[in-house]
């Protein structure tokens, strides 16, 4: 498992503008900053949605900080260690948390919500990680690879069948 902390009381020197802009939000500070707006404006619409309002906020700011701290500070890690940096948004993978907090009619709906109705496997999520770190992918960074068994594509493109 990862865990990904969020802390906006470290040091703020080595961080963009942008990102301690989302850190100041963070601390209840809003700003002109085109990305706190947006996230501002989607926390204010999820609000109003009583049933979505508990569960959708952490998560969906957390997701679009993860992409969005992708793109911004791949200038500066190629930069300063001659690094990339990736970021992979999971979609619906068979792991314990998703095994113990869904019935079983709920994890068949998930199921049908992707491309081959099923849960990705965790020996696909280490196939695409060895790939990513294989020689070969020096280019490739500042990216947030949707690994989600086309469950994106599902959700915003009508579908050619």
């Amino acid at each position: 498992a990862v865990k990904v902390f969020l802390s906006t009381k470290g040091n703020l020197e080595d961080v963009s503008s942008d990102v301690k802009a989302f850190l100041n939000y963070v601390d209840g500070i809003i700003s002109s900053d085109d990305f706190v707006q947006e996230i501002d404006q989607e926390i204010k619409v999820v609000k109003t949605i009583e049933k979505e309002r508990r569960g959708y906020m952490t998560y969906a700011m957390s997701k679009r900080y993860v992409q969005y701290y992708t793109q911004a500070n791949a200038t500066r890690v190629a930069r300063k260690n001659n690094s990339r940096i990736i970021s992979i948004a999971p979609g619906s993978f068979y792991t314990p948390m998703l095994a113990g907090g869904n019935d079983d009619a709920m994890q068949e709906s998930i199921k049908r919500g992707t491309v081959y109705n099923r849960f990705g496997t965790s020996e696909e999520m280490a196939d695409l990680i060895c790939h990513l770190v294989a020689p070969g992918h020096g280019y490739l960074t500042g990216v947030d690879i949707i690994h989600d068994g086309g469950k994106t594509a599902m959700a915003f493109a009508k579908q050619m069948l």
